[in-house]
């Protein structure tokens, strides 16, 4: 049989263990603080500011030119295209517009290390406001989550990956309706 000390000495031992434990718990609890997140950052601005043109031109020249008409129409620079599909083209925009930054890069690594003393693409985007804006894509990141956009502010930035790919694609996929949507009102 135990002995009464034998159970005492064992009850408090228990509570040194349990005081131990909440003393843990209480001390790692304030030591957790939380750090806000900053908002995302993303290559263009657009707050009510809308692209009116776009032009894009690989390395080797090829380009492709997309403009609002005066009655704001999405057309083709070049009318050999034919129509321009709206939808696919919004889809194309919408990326533009959530082009997000993920890193700045300062200072700038030399151009031939990230692709930017010939880049992959040169994109163009007039606004309504009058005001333009060219970016430059060079190589993708290390990562390949990114590639590495010099803008004409002299910024040399990594951008989202899969918005430069959109883009990108509009070369090898022209967004041309299959035929022009007649309006169902005369």
């Amino acid at each position: 049989m135990i002995q009464k000390t034998t159970w005492i000495v064992l009850a408090i031992f228990i509570g040194l263990v349990a005081a131990a434990i909440v003393f843990q718990q209480k001390k790692t609890a304030s030591e957790v603080t939380s750090t806000p997140t900053p908002g995302a950052e993303y290559l263009f601005e657009l707050d009510n500011n809308e692209i009116s043109a776009l032009s894009i031109e690989n390395a080797e020249g090829k380009m492709i030119a997309i403009m609002l008409d005066k009655d704001g129409k999405w057309i083709f620079k070049d009318p050999e295209l034919g129509v321009v599909d709206t939808m696919a083209l919004d889809s194309v925009l919408s990326q533009i517009s959530t082009l997000r930054v993920l890193a700045k890069i300062s200072p700038a690594p030399p151009d031939e290390d990230i692709g930017l003393d010939q880049p992959a693409y040169a994109i163009r985007l007039d606004f309504e406001d009058g005001n333009q804006s060219t970016i430059f894509s060079g190589k993708i990141t290390p990562t390949e989550s990114g590639y590495y956009v010099g803008t004409d502010k002299k910024e040399v930035l990594v951008v989202n990956k899969f918005g430069i790919d959109a883009i990108g694609n509009l070369l090898l996929n022209p967004p041309i309706a299959e035929k022009e949507i007649q309006s169902p009102n005369p």
